[in-house]
C-alpha cells in the first residue's frame, strides 16, 4: 500500500514483539511499506516451503547433484561459476566465497513440487522493507510480530490526534488511549 505524497517526508514508527518502538524517516515519497516472513539476504527466488535443484556436479563425475533449499544464487568468481543456497533450516545466504561453495558447470533445474520435510515460514522472524517506486530504501527484521504506523509530512498517523507542545517539532502525537490517559490523569 502507498503512504504520503510526492514532497512528504514519511515518517514510518515500528515495533516488533517486545521492543520499544523505532523510527526510519524517509526524505523521499511516495512510500509503500511491506510487512513478510523472508528472512533477509535472500533473492526473489526465496519460497519458505523450499525447492529442489539440481545441477551437474564439476566436471560431471558424480552425475547431477539435488538438493532441497529455500533460496540459490549464481557468482561467478574468477571466471567460473560457484553457487550458494540456503538449505532446509537456514535463514540465510553464505558469503559468496569460492571456497564454500559448489562449482557448477551447467543449467540448474528447479523442481517446485518438492518441498522441505518441514517447512516453515522463517522462524518467526518478520521483516518490514519499505520501497520507493519499486526501490528497496530500508529493510529490517525482528520477532514476529511487527506493527507500524506511518505519518506523511508533519502530520500524523492515522487514528492519532495532533496536539501542540513546546517540545520539537513543536506538536505530538497522541493515539485515543493516550488522551484518555492524559485526561484521566488531569482529574
Amino acid at each position: 500500500m502507498s503512504y504520503c505524497n510526492f514532497g512528504d517526508k514519511p515518517r514510518v514508527d515500528y515495533k516488533f514483539n517486545g521492543e520499544s518502538g523505532i523510527t526510519y524517516q524517509s526524505q523521499i515519497s511516495p512510500i509503500d511499506v511491506i510487512i513478510g516472513s523472508k528472512p533477509l539476504n535472500t533473492t526473489a527466488k526465496y519460497d519458505a516451503q523450499g525447492y529442489q535443484i539440481s545441477f551437474p556436479s564439476p566436471q560431471g563425475l558424480f552425475g547431477r547433484i539435488s538438493v532441497i533449499v529455500l533460496d540459490y544464487q549464481i557468482f561467478t568468481y574468477q571466471g567460473v561459476d560457484h553457487i550458494a543456497y540456503i538449505s532446509c533450516g537456514g535463514n540465510s545466504l553464505p558469503p559468496l566465497d569460492p571456497n564454500s561453495t559448489a562449482t557448477i558447470t551447467g543449467q540448474i533445474s528447479e523442481d517446485h513440487t518438492v518441498h522441505c520435510p518441514n517447512a516453515s515460514s522463517g522462524g518467526g522472524a518478520c521483516t518490514l522493507t519499505i520501497f520507493h517506486q519499486g526501490t528497496r530504501l530500508f529493510e529490517t527484521q525482528g520477532e514476529c510480530p511487527v506493527s507500524f504506523t506511518v505519518a506523511c509530512g508533519d502530520e500524523c498517523p492515522e487514528g492519532y490526534c495532533k496536539i501542540d507542545c513546546e517540545a520539537y517539532p513543536g506538536y505530538c502525537c497522541l493515539n485515543e488511549a493516550e488522551i484518555k490517559s492524559l485526561s484521566n490523569q488531569l482529574r
